[in-house]
């Protein structure tokens, strides 16, 4: 299978030792090389496939957890352990702020991601259903 995968060595390989054929193609092309079958699926998160509508151009959506992404606060630790206190709690305040805020957003978006899990289960075993009874 053709994929259109980021052009980064770790995701390339990830997709060769699948047995696909991972593609480098610019993202402002994944829409249209969908479109016209240059590739065949494409590997992006959940996000960027329902805020580009490449939904409107693929047919199905696996989801592998193949990739772990997380956020990241980093710094040289000669630099932030020199940071007077005052600065280092504003700092870590900050962090513990921005997580406060992501960390509903992120259980709210693993809800809906379940149920939506869920609803596609449910369809593909209508779907069976209907198929035995027409065989």
């Amino acid at each position: 299978m053709k994929l259109r995968v980021p052009p980064t060595p770790i995701i390339m390989s990830i997709f060769r030792s699948f047995e696909a054929a991972p593609t480098s193609i610019n993202f402002t092309e994944v829409y249209s090389a969908l479109q016209t079958r240059l590739v065949e699926g494409q590997e992006n998160p959940l996000a960027i496939i329902s805020s580009t509508k490449l939904y409107e151009v693929q047919k199905y959506c696996s989801l592998t957890n193949h990739v772990w992404d997380g956020f990241w606060m980093l710094g040289n630790s000669n630099m932030l352990l020199a940071q007077q206190v005052g600065a280092q709690a504003v700092r870590n305040a900050g962090a513990l702020d921005a997580y406060n805020l992501m960390a509903p957003l992120f259980e709210q978006y693993q809800k809906q991601l379940d149920a939506s899990q869920k609803i596609s289960l449910q369809l593909l075993q209508e779907l069976q259903k209907l198929q035995k009874k027409q065989s």
